[in-house]
């Protein structure tokens, strides 16, 4: 390999890393979270780009967050000058196991699995009479 196309070959690589962060969204919470279930929480959406409500397609396992999720999304607009985000406030999972969140809008485009988990049942410890 010549001089030149290992600098060419670094070169590549250097911009496609770099170029990969300019196109990712960012997804609260983060990777492997782990959720009690049934406990509130808030789900964060951010982008590097203006956009329309409309405009991203987000998913939770698969199916859109509308489906799953009863809270509504809010829409920021902008974020001082670094892109929109959606927001959406007080979701509740109520069933144990794993979820995925994907969120895409335009070349953006992010994904995180959390674990979601359930506590036994509560047993009588003490009883006062």
């Amino acid at each position: 390999m010549s001089i030149f196309n290992f600098s060419r070959a670094v070169t590549l690589c250097f911009l496609f890393t770099q170029t990969h962060w300019l196109f990712a969204a960012t997804l609260y919470p983060i990777q492997n979270a782990t959720i009690l279930a049934g406990s509130l929480f808030d789900i964060k959406i951010e982008f590097n780009q203006a956009l329309n409500l409309q405009d991203a397609d987000i998913l939770l396992n698969g199916r859109p967050i509308s489906k799953t999720v009863k809270a509504q999304a809010v829409l920021i607009p902008d974020e001082g000058g670094k892109g929109s985000a959606i927001t959406y406030r007080d979701v509740q999972l109520t069933k144990a196991g794993k979820y995925t969140l994907s969120a895409q809008a335009g070349q953006e485009r992010a994904e995180v699995t959390w674990e979601v988990y359930a506590t036994g049942p509560r047993k009588v410890k003490n009883v006062i009479l």
